[in-house]
């Protein structure tokens, strides 16, 4: 209402702003003044009268003074600035702006609303009536105000929350929208249009009855029975296309009578958890399917020792199955049977996994014996890493590696003693060819006495023995290359046996394949080898028994041979002697080894060298009181094998010339000894360089040499391998024959290769000797 509605008397006339009212109406009048004077007593109503400019208070209840706190005296006596003061800052310009506008007689609002500041510096909320009157004669406003604070904060408390709701709707992570009875969208957030890559103006009034996925449907509708209801997966919206994998919560909504009057929805989007969820449980069966197949056992223990999971390689490798061994308690009990050494090793086991707790570190390497289901022994490497309350037990089986090594240990320290034996060797068999030549003189210049014979016979024997003794320490050596060459391993294999069975009440049953494939071997070390296995075998049985010989073709791809893929032949010895003990077994191929009180302990160390020479192997494939099977591998040849060369023999060496090179004196004394007692000239010589003026002097003299015997080594010159070179350049046809105790050089096993026509191992016999040269004369 405008301003102007109060009235006041001043000399006898009624004035309602610049309207004068006749006097006819004193009773309106009195009774206005009656409802002010009411008011002004009223202290639930604070009301001031202004007037003037700047205005004053001319007038104020105690209602006023109550609302303020200020008393009736102060308020009558403030100034514009105490007026200021009551008013709140943010009301204040516009309280005044007002004041002077009614003043002034240009309408404003009768009624409003501000704030005022009290005494005690409290702000209050009021509701404002003003009015124009005159008082006193003069032109003032009645201001009347109401305390409206709790209304007013109430009011602004709801709106705060009505704003607070609005934000939260509005900027929710999930999409929330309500539904009316008829299943008709009514109010959504802007996070349900995103979801749906829909619009607002298709979503308003949508009927969500007609929507194609109908799988959501039942969700929607449970509500409208007043039950909540749930829905997980997935959902492809029709006003946007979108495809989505969702979590839907829906409830009732209540009318004010209370019964239901829709339904709201509120969706999680989980498209991206879905997927993150998918990729994991790829990732998890991935690492599960990587664990089970791979070549490494591992198993896995949770907090409590029990074993939750074990990929295939660890129950093929312990053949234990889950029931079986459903704890590390009953694993250790059957992978250590030993009491002492389980004792031991579950002691380190549970340090281990009290450390791994304290630190959170993993656990390895440690190798340990297991025994697994079979009764195999495997050399096991562990690794253990902790991965919360489970802990992954990572092996590596170390067998064939331990046996690797084992080998390779035996096999370094075969050539250590190899290296030692194989120069002792060397002098010896020089010392031997001289003793051995001279008896061989001696008994063709002594014939007819028998005494003295028998006793020349002796010291042959023996110096024969003494050359078997340094064939085998040459084994060891380098210098024992294997001269190898396609050799039937039938003929081979049943001579040698029959010859080192004969006397002994041991029977010999062969089984040799028909079809047995040649071998490509050195025959005289293989021969050796036999003899050495069955010797074995027939001391192990005590001359009783029988001895089961077996050779089959075998053709090797992968497993556990230490052996280049091919074609081999598979020889089985088997003996039915006492076996040889678990304390034994690893030594018996150690050079010097034996558990004989007589025996030089070379006999294995001498096999096991020549057969890796030859680029087999050997070992005990089984052993026990039923005896003991040694399995030996050779390779096989497609080759035929080659007939034994006859040397023709001349009836005597008369006409020929040979050569001699040698530095030992003895050697080349008895060498050329023997050749002239066979009927040849001969022609001594030290050295390479006198070996070649010679020859070369024979050539251009016309007396030709017609063969040449060379010492492989000649300490400070020349030896065998660097003069043939020179001879055959100006003598390609040039007949020779290399000659050593010992070398590292291959020229001894493939001696043609090096222009040699013949070779003559040290010691040599006149026989051997004369056969050897007559060969090389006769060859072409």
């Amino acid at each position: 209402m405008a301003a102007g509605s109060i009235e006041h008397i001043d000399s006898g006339n009624i004035e309602s702003g610049n309207v004068t009212v006749p006097a006819s109406e004193n009773k309106n009048l009195n009774d206005s003044l009656a409802v002010l004077d009411g008011l002004m007593q009223n202290e639930r109503i604070g009301i001031a009268v202004l007037q003037g400019r700047p205005p004053a208070i001319v007038l104020a209840n105690r209602g006023m003074a109550l609302l303020t706190g200020y008393s009736e005296k102060e308020l009558l006596s403030f100034g514009i600035e105490d007026e200021k003061n009551l008013i709140h800052p943010d009301f204040r310009d516009a309280f005044f702006r007002r004041y002077a506008s009614i003043i002034d007689g240009t309408d404003e609002p009768a009624a409003y609303e501000l704030r005022i500041i009290g005494k005690d510096g409290s702000s209050r909320w009021v509701s404002v009536f003003v009015s124009l009157i005159q008082y006193s004669g003069a032109s003032s406003v009645v201001i009347s105000l109401i305390d409206i604070t709790e209304s007013k904060n109430s009011e602004i408390a709801l709106r705060q929350s009505r704003e607070k709701y609005r934000l939260l709707f509005e900027r929710s992570p999930v999409s929330i929208f309500y539904y009316d009875t008829d299943l008709i969208v009514r109010h959504f957030n802007a996070r349900f249009v995103e979801l749906l890559k829909s619009t607002k103006k298709a979503l308003k009034g949508f009927n969500l009855r007609n929507i194609e996925d109908r799988s959501i449907l039942p969700c929607l509708e449970t509500p409208l029975k007043g039950r909540k209801a749930f829905y997980d997966g997935p959902y492809r919206a029709m006003t946007g296309g979108a495809y989505v994998i969702v979590s839907m919560r829906t409830e009732p909504v209540y009318g004010d009578d209370g019964s239901v009057a829709g339904g709201v929805a509120i969706i999680e989007d989980r498209t991206r958890q879905h997927v993150t969820e998918e990729a994991l449980l790829q990732s998890e069966q991935r690492f599960k399917q990587m664990i089970d197949n791979s070549p490494m056992p591992i198993t896995v223990v949770n907090s409590q020792a029990r074993m939750v999971y074990s990929n295939k390689s660890s129950l093929d490798l312990f053949g234990y199955s889950p029931e079986e061994v459903p704890d590390l308690d009953t694993w250790w009990q059957r992978a250590y049977p030993d009491p002492e050494y389980r004792k031991k090793v579950v002691q380190e086991w549970i340090d281990s996994f009290r450390i791994m707790r304290e630190t959170g570190r993993s656990y390895g390497p440690s190798e340990h014996r297991v025994t697994s289901a079979n009764g195999s022994v495997h050399d096991i490497e562990f690794h253990v890493v902790p991965l919360g309350d489970f802990s992954f037990i990572v092996m590596n089986d170390m067998t064939e590696h331990r046996k690797a090594e084992a080998e390779l240990l035996r096999t370094k320290k075969i050539e250590s003693i190899g290296i030692l034996a194989g120069g002792i060797a060397h002098d010896f068999n020089n010392i031997l060819t001289a003793v051995l030549g001279n008896v061989s003189l001696a008994r063709m210049e002594i014939k007819g006495n028998e005494h003295v014979d028998g006793i020349l016979g002796i010291v042959e024997k023996a110096t024969w023995r003494a050359k078997d003794l340094t064939q085998q320490l040459l084994t060891f050596s380098q210098g024992g290359a294997p001269v190898r060459r396609a050799t039937s391993m039938r003929a081979l294999l049943a001579d040698t046996a029959d010859f080192t069975l004969r006397g002994s009440g041991i029977r010999c049953s062969m089984d040799i394949a028909g079809d047995l494939w040649n071998a490509d071997v050195d025959e005289g070390q293989i021969s050796q080898v036999i003899h050495n296995i069955v010797l074995n075998a027939r001391q192990a049985m005590q001359n009783e028994g029988t001895l089961n010989l077996q050779a089959v073709n075998y053709h090797f791809e992968t497993g556990d041979l230490p052996v280049e893929k091919g074609d081999y032949i598979r020889i089985l010895v088997r003996d039915s002697g006492p076996g040889i003990s678990s304390d034994v077994l690893p030594n018996i191929f150690d050079p010097f080894f034996t558990t004989k009180t007589s025996g030089s302990g070379l006999g294995l160390s001498v096999t096991y060298s020549i057969i890796r020479k030859h680029c087999g192997y050997i070992r005990v494939l089984e052993t026990g009181s039923a005896g003991t099977t040694f399995e030996i591998i050779l390779p096989a040849t497609c080759e035929a094998a080659v007939a034994e060369y006859a040397a023709p023999r001349a009836a005597d060496g008369a006409g020929s010339r040979i050569l001699v090179m040698d530095d030992d004196e003895l050697v080349l004394d008895i060498c050329t000894r023997m050749l002239e007692r066979m009927g040849y000239s001969t022609v001594g010589v030290k050295d390479g360089d006198e070996a070649v003026r010679v020859y070369r002097e024979a050539l251009a003299s016309g007396s030709r040499v017609d063969c040449v015997i060379m010492d492989l080594t000649i300490p400070g010159g020349p030896g065998g391998r660097e003069v043939i070179k020179i001879l055959r350049e100006f003598d390609p046809g040039i007949k020779a024959i290399v000659s050593s105790g010992y070398s590292n050089d291959p020229v001894m096993s493939k001696y043609r290769e090096y222009g040699f026509t013949g070779v003559s191992v040290k010691p040599y016999s006149f026989d051997e000797l004369r056969a050897a040269v007559d060969a090389a004369i006769s060859s072409r």
